[in-house]
């Protein structure tokens, strides 16, 4: 056994297959209650004045729970309902974060994008697996146990096509596009200042906006279609950060606080995996860290 599988006591691979099956039955079963689905509110621990759960929902996460519990039992469980959660029997600590549906407004509108199902696995502080996948496309993107390379598997094409995802290092930001998960002007006026098209010297080529999954908004930074993503303030939550903090990382992606009260004051971050719901007071631009010096460069001349 190498280092990681005598942390896990599982050969790494047959790890990565369980997830990946567990991921697929989870898209399928979700896939299954698109237009039959059943919802109802529940409370929010994220500030949501309004929050859902779907019968696609606990269908999902009784997938996870089941097979994490019956195939993994000393590994921990960190999923959005408190009920759910249990604490790792392992030496070291060992967990997952489950978020069976991410994007259950969107789900719930019968939207065509923008809905997801997410896993990780985390030990202590590093996150050695992550699963995305995909519910309208079919695509998972994925870090295998292990691994030091995130691939792409397209189980809608006719040979369920595989890849490794990389980053293209010589396309600047200036010639790509920013990805908002709000409206300009709902950010503060250090970020406005960085994703500006109307100045002499604009970062960026152009921008969109588009909500929904945290997990696939990461996935067009993955698979190269925007060169940066703004994240606003916002609750922290496992589930959500785990996946895309694991995958990203592994990418060479950097993550860069804004301070709103301090536009010089851009720092670099190293997020790690939590436990616990937290409030981010401040903005984050994400960027892959081939475009470092364009980016700090670019600020010290317009900021």
């Amino acid at each position: 056994m190498n280092g990681l599988e005598e942390i896990l006591g599982i050969n790494r691979n047959m790890l990565g297959h369980i997830m990946k099956t567990t991921v697929f039955k989870a898209m399928n079963a979700i896939g299954q209650e698109r237009f039959v689905f059943t919802s109802e509110d529940k409370a929010s621990e994220t500030g949501k004045a309004h929050d859902i759960v779907t019968s696609a929902d606990r269908k999902a996460q009784d997938i996870y729970l089941n097979v994490f519990r019956e195939l993994l039992p000393d590994f921990g469980i960190i999923a959005e309902e408190e009920k759910y959660r249990r604490p790792h029997s392992t030496k070291r600590k060992v967990y997952f974060t489950i978020d069976p549906l991410d994007g259950t407004d969107g789900f719930s509108r019968r939207q065509s994008f923008g809905v997801s199902t997410m896993i990780a696995l985390a030990v202590e502080k590093e996150i050695v697996a992550a699963f995305v996948g995909d519910i309208n496309t079919d695509e998972i993107f994925f870090l295998w146990p292990g691994s030091d390379e995130v691939e792409l598997l397209d189980n809608g094409s006719a040979r369920m096509e595989k890849r490794k995802l990389a980053i293209d290092p010589g396309r600047p930001l200036k010639g790509q596009y920013v990805l908002l998960r709000k409206p300009p002007n709902r950010y503060s006026e250090v970020s406005r200042k960085i994703i500006a098209l109307d100045t002499a010297d604009p970062l960026f080529k152009s921008l969109n906006v588009i909500g929904g999954s945290i997990g696939l908004s990461f996935s067009q930074l993955w698979k190269g279609v925007f060169g940066a993503l703004l994240l606003g303030t916002s609750y922290e939550t496992p589930w959500d950060s785990a996946p895309v903090i694991g995958i990203s990382k592994k990418m060479g992606f950097k993550f860069f606080a804004l301070d709103p009260a301090d536009p010089k004051n851009i720092r670099e971050i190293n997020p790690k995996p939590i436990e616990k719901i937290y409030k981010r007071d401040f903005e984050v631009l994400v960027i892959h860290e081939s475009r470092k010096e364009e980016f700090l460069a670019w600020t010290r001349e317009n900021l």
